[in-house]
């Protein structure tokens, strides 16, 4: 429905137009009638108006002057403009206005029901146009978000491939800066556990909303987020000091940890890293294996990987795993190379212990999801790789099995896999809905990136796994519900709500009623 106002100095007229235009059968409201421009224009300084229709000429301010306002702050609301037939000249400066629509006093109302279906048509096509340029710019932010997340986990094919991504994603731009860093929440676990009343796919959300909080200064990418921690990417337009946007980012992070600390009783911490002049310096060094730090070792001395490290490996076998699924060969390698970057600075032993859990995990779980053994082509390179005496060799060695391993995977294994993978995490979600699980969750189980996970899974179920989530609750909550067995708050927390409030608050945004109104609907009882 479309929010009308009418203004006009004569009772009669106004309320004529009020009553015998039938408003809301052709999709308008009628919000506010006025006497006089001035207290309509006050009016639309507060409240959404799609369409005015004024007279022309009142005591104070005229309807000239309430078209000029819309066409200089409001252009998207349409103005109908009436007038007596000696008032028409006069009604023609409203022209320059964008006024297309004029009705002539005494008015024929079959004229005027028929100018406000055709300016409904022309407000239909404004608010379609205005709902694809919004879908367009969160597409936008979106795509900006997983090209950083292909550019951290290795996902382009080639530099180029890089470069032309990010100058159609408009971010090739001398004059923007960029400077990544880590968010580290305290005992994360346990706070979700205990202090955390609205699912663990909420959390992060929530912390990411607090970061970004009266944030003015620069824009904000999520990248990835791990067990505890979230990197983000911050940029700015601010060529002339460096120094200066790394202050704002510490001053800001500062200011979101006192709220987060305030608001949620939560502690987090922050990591900032160096910045960029330009994206092509950013790329280089996410493409780079940022997070071992050559200087720390010496010889033999490094006999672990940290598990931060751990965790960006891991990362990384699962987009291998994903690319072999998809036959994405030239992502596979760049991954490939990218892990063994990482490995390079360690001593041998752990190399080869690394490469080991690598063959072991890939060749695993594709058996696994594939209902096929590979497991053989891995066994037989096992004292290959412990018998190699450098680096470059037990690499080699890790490329010639996956070759082998790829020769074996033909079309008909890809899209088996891809619907196994797809089973697996629905039966993850059947078998765990009334538990606190995420995204994060059911795309460790499956060993998928969760990013790619999530892109994944519509793609095969046509829904998002966190509406897919919902709706399983819910359906799993009305038959419950129609046993009668239990009282409301308990079917909430066995569906996965720990918060009976945010429970029905799910249960009506499905069902359009809240649990109670639901029971007594269809089942003629009382809820409690």
């Amino acid at each position: 429905m479309y929010n009308v106002i009418i203004v006009d100095d004569e009772a009669i007229i106004r309320k004529g137009f009020a009553s015998f235009i039938p408003w809301n059968e052709i999709g308008y409201n009628v919000t506010a009638e006025f006497m006089d421009g001035a207290p309509a224009i006050e009016f639309m300084k507060n409240n959404p108006v799609d369409l005015v229709l004024t007279d022309i000429k009142m005591a104070n301010v005229s309807g000239i002057e309430v078209a000029k306002y819309a066409y200089e702050n409001l252009p998207n609301t349409r103005v109908c403009i009436i007038s007596g037939y000696k008032d028409f000249e006069y009604a023609q400066t409203a022209i320059k206005y964008n006024v297309e629509y004029f009705l002539t006093k005494p008015t024929v109302i079959d004229e005027a029901i028929e100018i406000m279906k055709e300016i409904k048509l022309k407000l239909d096509a404004q608010t379609q146009i205005e709902k694809q340029k919004s879908e367009y710019k969160e597409l936008i932010e979106i795509a900006r978000q997983q090209f950083f997340t292909d550019i951290f986990l290795g996902n382009f094919e080639s530099k180029q491939s890089i470069i032309e991504k990010a100058e159609y994603l408009n971010l090739i731009d001398e004059q923007t800066i960029y400077c990544p860093f880590w968010v580290i929440v305290s005992d994360c676990e346990n706070y979700v556990n205990t202090h955390w009343n609205y699912g663990k796919e909420y959390f992060f959300t929530a912390v990411c909303n607090f970061i970004n909080d009266n944030n003015h200064m620069f824009r904000l990418q999520k990248i990835l987020i791990t067990s505890d921690e979230i990197l983000l990417i911050a940029s700015t337009y601010y060529p002339e000091n460096i120094d200066e946007f790394k202050t704002q980012i510490e001053a800001h992070l500062s200011a979101a940890k006192q709220s987060i600390k305030c608001m949620m009783d939560l502690n987090i911490d922050y990591q900032i890293g160096r910045v960029f002049a330009n994206i092509l310096e950013l790329v280089d060094f996410l493409s780079e294996p940022v997070w071992v730090d050559n200087n720390s070792f010496s010889g033999s001395s490094v006999t672990l990987i940290d598990d931060k490290v751990h965790l960006m490996l891991l990362e990384k076998y699962k987009n291998v795993i994903l690319s072999i699924i998809l036959g994405r060969n030239e992502q596979l390698y760049n991954n490939l190379t990218s892990i063994t970057g990482i490995l390079t600075p360690f001593p041998l032993s752990v190399i080869k212990d690394s490469i080991n859990d690598f063959l072991n995990i890939i060749f695993s779980k594709l058996s696994n999801i594939s209902n096929k053994n590979f497991l053989h082509i891995y066994k037989n390179s096992l004292e290959d790789i412990q018998s190699s005496d450098n680096r470059n060799a037990v690499f080699s060695i890790c490329e010639t099995v996956l070759n082998s391993l790829i020769t074996q995977i033909d079309k008909n294994v890809k899209d088996d896999s891809s619907e196994r993978m797809i089973e697996r995490a629905k039966e993850f979600i059947e078998n765990n809905y009334s538990n606190d699980i995420s995204l994060d969750d059911v795309a460790n189980y499956i060993f998928l990136n969760s990013t790619y996970f999530s892109r994944f899974f519509k793609h095969h179920t046509g829904e998002n796994f966190r509406d897919y989530l919902i709706n399983l609750r819910i359906s799993k909550a009305i038959a419950l519900l129609m046993e009668g067995k239990y009282k409301i708050y308990e079917i909430g927390s066995m569906t996965g709500y720990k918060n009976s409030k945010y429970f029905n608050h799910q249960f009506k945004q499905v069902t359009g009623q809240t649990p109670k109104e639901y029971v007594m609907k269809h089942s003629g009882k009382n809820g409690d």
